[in-house]
Formats: structure tokens, sequence, C-alpha cells
């Protein structure tokens, strides 16, 4: 698994390299696995996986009430919660021999990129059960700084084989703590780490935005940086689709017409709830970025195809908004404002 996600990486993000030149892409042998998890990730290159996971996209998506948030380096951020100084949940259910001993945790990313004396911790509460104890330190942390990040979400063992849950709410009182921060009235992110959706509804309500991280590996921490602080504007879709509430599941994209759909005009025959909307609080496909996009002239190549025939799909895609990004390559990056006309 780790062979061909590396692979992947490395081929996707343009590194100049062949095959023969990458040992993980060649055979595994023995002492492939007799090495330490750092002797491997140097081997292949993974110093520079931070862009090639920002490249590709695929381990953080932006969920959001609607506000752009940009952390200004330099300024005091508090960081909140059990999981942003864990590094075994970075690597998920999934790990099979993943050694997390070497990695950096969210929390230590963020303290290298901004400065330890600009990032403040607590840990606040634990990830699952009520012990609130630690709510008066957490709040007393958050008072002394400009912005509050707190990651919260679900144990990496919670999800995988033999993981069901029969609710699918944020564990534990970390919400609770949420609503206490909220009261602050400082600039406020989630940042979620968790391996399904999740009932988000109150959280949406309490933060500026929601960073869905999953549980994104190794160079997790330092993706989650580089988006907070504008170095990495997100744009991953959610593949999944985020239920308001529970009673909406299963609720997912492709579901089949009732006899009665909603948009009957007949008010009580059809198909709704009494309580709830029928609409999901985030679609499939939803994920927001710090610009808009504009879509158009979409174009496919042929209409109608047979089983070994290719087919191309392409669109005009137009930045309405106001963040421009160029990169030539990942390990050239630059960055710069544009009026909301570029």
């Amino acid at each position: 698994m780790i062979i061909f996600l590396v692979a992947f990486f490395i081929r996707k993000a343009g590194i100049d390299s062949s095959a023969k030149d990458i040992p993980l892409l060649s055979p595994v042998s023995e002492s492939f696995f007799n090495k330490n998890g750092s002797e491997i990730l140097k081997q292949a290159g993974i110093e520079i996986s931070g862009s090639l996971i920002e490249e590709e996209n695929a381990l953080v998506a932006t969920l959001s009430s609607g506000t752009t948030v940009f952390f200004k380096k330099g300024e005091k951020i508090a960081v909140i919660g059990e999981l942003a100084n864990s590094k075994r949940d970075l690597l998920g259910s999934w790990k099979a021999a993943g050694d997390w001993n070497f990695i950096k945790s969210i929390l230590d990313e963020l303290k290298e990129y901004n400065g330890e004396k600009n990032v403040l911790y607590a840990e606040g509460c634990k990830k699952m059960g009520d012990d609130r104890t630690g709510f008066a330190q957490a709040m007393a942390t958050a008072r002394r700084a400009d912005n509050i990040v707190m990651v919260i979400g679900e144990d990496a063992e919670w999800t995988g084989e033999a993981a069901s849950r029969s609710n699918i709410n944020i564990p534990g009182v970390q919400t609770e703590l949420l609503e206490q921060l909220k009261t602050l009235k400082k600039p406020s992110v989630v940042v979620l780490m968790n391996g399904r959706p999740l009932v988000l509804a109150e959280e949406n309500k309490l933060a500026d935005a929601i960073l869905e991280a999953w549980f994104p590996g190794t160079m997790g921490g330092k993706a989650v940086t580089h988006v907070l602080f504008g170095e990495y504007n997100p744009s991953g879709k959610l593949t999944m689709t985020f239920p308001l509430n529970l009673g909406q599941v299963p609720i997912f994209y492709y579901e089949k017409n009732t006899g009665r759909p909603i948009y009957l005009e007949n008010d009580k025959y059809k198909s709704k709830y009494l309580d709830s909307p029928n609409d999901p609080l985030f679609p499939f496909g939803f994920g927001l970025s710090y610009t808009t996009f504009e879509y158009s002239n979409f174009k496919i190549s042929k209409n109608t195809i047979t089983p070994n025939d290719k087919i191309t799909i392409s669109a005009d895609v137009k930045n309405t908004g106001c963040l421009l990004y160029t990169s030539p390559s990942p390990r050239d990056r630059t960055r710069s404002r544009m009026p909301s006309s570029a």
C-alpha cells in the first residue's frame, strides 16, 4: 500500500526522477521491511512530500460556514485538543506497520512554521470521555491568543474494520469545549480528524471555518499548517455526503427518487421530514477554497463510446475571486493578491 501511494505522489507531482531512481518503485525485498521508517521515507524522497500532498489535493478538503480564514505568520494562535498533539492518529487505522514516532503532529508543524512563542497549546479535553477539568486551562490559553485552532474528531481506531458507530456526532465533550471557546469571540477554525462522515450541524455554527483533514498521514501536519496560513489554497472536494442529522442516513448523491419526491406541489404527501430539511449539511462534492471559480464551455469529445474508446471532457475555469496561485514546480510556489476581476 505505501509503495503505490508514494509512487503515485511522486509521479503526479512531476518530480524530475525516473522509476529506477526511486527504490520504493522496485520489487519489495526483505531488506525493505528491515529498515526503520525514517530511512524508508528518506530513501523515497518524502522529505518533500508536504508539497506532494498539497499538489495532489488528496488529504485536505475545506468545509466552511463561508468565512475565509487566513492566519498571518507571527500572530499568536491557541491550539486546543488532544488530537492536535497526536502523531499516532495522523496515520489512521490502516497504518499497518507504519511508525508514527518520527513524524510531526499538527502542533509540531504549527510551532515550526509560526514559531514556538506564537503557538500556545492546551489539551482542553480528551477525544473521548467526559473529563472537563482541562476546560479552564484551554480558555485561559485561548484568551492570550489572536486566533483559535481546535483539532477535534475521532480516535484512529474508531475507523476501519469492526469499527461501526450508532452515533456519528463528535465524541466526548469536544463540542462542549468548542462552545465555550466561541464565547471569547475570536476567529476560530476547527480541524477535523475522522474516518467517516460526521454530524457537524452544531460545530458548523460554532466555528468560522472547518478544515476536513481526515487521518492525513505522515505529512498531514504540514499540509494542515500550509492551508491554515494560506501557503496553499485548499481545493479538495468531499467524496461522501455529510448529513445534517443522523435521521437522514442513509443519504448519498445518487439516491433513487421515491414515488412522491420532495418537489411535488402537494405539501403533505411527499417524501420529507416533519422536523428537518431533506438536504444534507454538506453534499457530495462540496468544498470551498480561499477564492471562487467560474466554470463554462463544457465539452465532451464523443456522445457515444464503446468499451475500448477514450473520451475527453474539457471546460474553461476562471478564477473569479481574490487569490491567484502560480506554481511552476512543487518547489517554487508564489502567492499574490489579485483584484476580484483576475
